[in-house]
């Protein structure tokens, strides 16, 4: 007998029965990760308590703040053997769609793993059997439990691992190619994890001026930072480290934005552009003093 995993108030109901009051994002948290399945998660809440994120004060359970949840390994335990059955060719399907993402489409993966969606759709068939996968539209999968799909995930062999990224990258770049802007960050990532330093460089700077520009700067600081890994044109070098000092300055973390702006004037020592920033960030800082000579070198690059 196969039984239904928990609705979100069922989980909630489930959790106040073992915990007492649980806080609404540790409940959302926890119900997202076990998918509803009552042993994945009471196996969560173990292994919460034995890393002590959460415990009992004598009077009630008490959650640390900005949970994370540590994959049990009671639960890898149990992916792992079921993933032991799977023939070879379901297994790549399987791991192919962990890449892509907790909801995916039978053409994605068919397209990434050069096949025709009639092969995906028989080897789903048997993922869906196994209660890996679920269907929640016509040809619209997702993994049962986020769990189970980082399991899956980790358990990919590190060779196979770069050629599903690329794969996947690939199939990105044809099917979305009309909403591509929409995919920059997955591209970026995608493309850095298979080594494909080219279009790594490409993504990750298109990734972190459009987090620039919608004011996302930890997101812009995060691919900015990755571009730097593969860019070698200093002119571009120059750009992306501007960049990070106007992020800097915005977000009041000055000290970076100095260091960024140092290295700047490193490369380029008649940019009064860096000159009128650094007064920026001096002024912001109460350096009134090196503020002014700042200013004053920037409008005599200006004068000529």
């Amino acid at each position: 007998m196969t039984l239904s995993p928990l609705n979100k108030t069922q989980s909630d109901q489930l959790l106040e029965a073992i915990m007492g009051v649980v806080p609404s994002p540790s409940a959302e948290l926890i119900y997202h990760k076990s998918g509803g399945n009552p042993f994945y998660l009471e196996e969560i809440l173990r292994e919460l308590e034995r890393q002590q994120k959460i415990y009992w004060n004598g009077k009630e359970w008490v959650f640390a703040d900005n949970l994370e949840v540590i994959i049990p390994s009671s639960i890898e335990e149990t992916i792992k053997r079921k993933l032991k059955f799977l023939e070879p060719e379901i297994k790549r399907y399987l791991e192919i769609a962990a890449v892509f993402g907790q909801e995916f489409e039978a053409e994605t993966i068919a397209r990434a793993g050069k096949r025709n969606v009639g092969q995906i759709l028989d080897a789903i068939d048997e993922l869906r059997r196994l209660g890996f996968i679920k269907e929640s539209m016509p040809d619209i999968f997702f993994f049962s439990e986020d769990i189970v799909r980082q399991i899956v995930y980790k358990n990919i062999l590190k060779s196979d691992l770069m050629q599903y990224h690329k794969a996947v990258g690939e199939m990105i770049e044809i099917i979305y190619r009309d909403v591509i802007a929409n995919y920059l960050e997955q591209l970026a990532t995608h493309f850095t994890i298979a080594n494909d330093s080219l279009k790594a460089l490409h993504y990750s700077k298109k990734a972190a001026l459009k987090a620039k520009d919608n004011y996302a700067h930890t997101i812009a600081v995060k691919f900015f930072e990755n571009a730097l890994k593969y860019e070698d044109d200093i002119e571009e070098i120059f750009k992306i480290k501007f960049s990070l000092a106007e992020i800097y300055f915005l977000t009041g973390d000055y000290k970076k934005a100095k260091q960024q702006l140092n290295i700047c004037l490193k490369i380029n020592p008649n940019s009064h552009k860096v000159c009128e920033k650094l007064g920026n960030v001096y002024e912001n800082m109460g350096d009134y003093k090196n503020s002014l000579k700042c200013y004053q070198t920037g409008l005599k690059m200006t004068q000529g």
